[in-house]
């Protein structure tokens, strides 16, 4: 029983561009790793409070002036 394969279409090559772009992608990310010697650190700080939690911790009512854009 002979059954023919099926041909490609342009699902097969949209596919197949995305499979190159990822490829690339990674390459990319090498360099730049490879700036680093492939050492990254964390530096997080703690975000500082918002100007509202500072106000509501303080119990001072200060007038907030706002930009119309």
């Amino acid at each position: 029983m002979y059954v023919q394969a099926p041909k490609s279409d342009i699902y097969v090559a949209l596919l197949g561009v995305a499979l190159g772009a990822m490829l690339i992608g990674c390459v990319l990310l090498l360099l730049v790793l490879n700036r680093y010697n492939f050492q990254t650190s964390i530096s997080a700080l703690t975000p500082a409070p918002s100007q509202a939690i500072a106000l509501a911790a303080n119990d001072v009512i200060v007038k907030i002036d706002t930009v119309r854009l």
